[in-house]
């Protein structure tokens, strides 16, 4: 199965971030790359621990309005798990009573970084 998935740029997650009627998820798939910080919010997993944990991710997340992958750049990894994502939703028994969109940040980390790092609440120290 061929599963598109849609992009979305920073501007757009500050404003969902922002949106307090929002239910919003962010899953940030860096592994040794992920320094000091993430989005604020964000839940870090590497990959093979983010695709193994689908299915806890869907049944907990399933009546969000948004669930946001990224990693780094959003080239490979961000993608390859926000498609394994939306492929197990498709197929779950959540598919027919949810409206979450699953969607990946355009530019990733780096992007959003470089143009928001003055914004600190934007982001949370991890250890």
């Amino acid at each position: 199965m061929d599963i598109e998935v849609d992009y979305i740029n920073d501007e757009q997650l500050i404003q969902l971030m922002k949106d307090e009627k929002i239910k919003l998820q962010i899953f940030d798939v860096r592994s040794s790359d992920v320094g000091t910080c993430v989005i604020h919010g964000a839940i870090n997993y590497r990959v093979t621990e983010f695709m193994k944990k689908i299915p806890q991710i869907l049944e907990k997340y399933h009546n969000y309005n948004y669930i946001v992958v990224h990693c780094m750049r959003s080239q490979q990894r961000g993608p390859k798990c926000a498609r394994a994502l939306k492929e197990a939703f498709i197929t779950s028994k959540y598919f027919s009573t949810s409206n979450v969109s699953i969607v990946i940040l355009a530019g990733g980390f780096s992007n959003f970084f470089n143009k928001h790092f003055q914004e600190e609440d934007l982001f949370d120290s991890i250890e």
